[in-house]
């Protein structure tokens, strides 16, 4: 005999308020990634997987320049994990990780967003996304 889904409460309790919440987060993160994730692929240069990566930042002030980094950082992290999340949820999974690995700053990032952007499902997704945009693909 089946349970009734009163009954399923009993075992699995669940909180309503924060299964709304969920929810709400959910479709907020789908949304950001459809308009999010276009407009950061646009905005990379063509070359930016064959060239070496240059870091040129302008004179400031240390504590904008660290801020600055630090808010970087916390993006691509907030990307990342986004973007893993929508491997089993509604959005752009790959790109989304993609986009996340770009701004955080971590040792032999540029072998990984390398061997990421080989994978030709990926690859094609972009490239689709900038020929939309009038923009060249990526030269890989």
């Amino acid at each position: 005999m089946e349970p009734e889904l009163w009954e399923l409460g009993e075992y699995f309790p669940m909180d309503v308020e924060a299964m709304g919440w969920l929810t709400v987060a959910g479709i907020f993160v789908f949304i950001a990634s459809l308009i999010i994730m276009p407009l950061l692929i646009i905005r990379l240069p063509v070359d930016y997987f064959k060239r070496l990566p240059i870091r040129e930042w302008p004179t400031r002030h240390p504590v904008v320049h660290i801020g600055i980094v630090v808010l970087k950082n916390v993006i691509g992290l907030v990307l990342l994990l986004s973007g893993v999340a929508m491997l089993v949820l509604p959005g752009q999974g790959l790109l989304t990780i993609l986009i996340g690995i770009v701004l955080i700053d971590f040792p032999r990032k540029r072998n990984f967003e390398l061997w990421l952007i080989r994978h030709r499902p990926l690859l094609r997704a972009a490239n689709w996304i900038r020929q939309k945009n009038h923009q060249p693909p990526f030269d890989i």
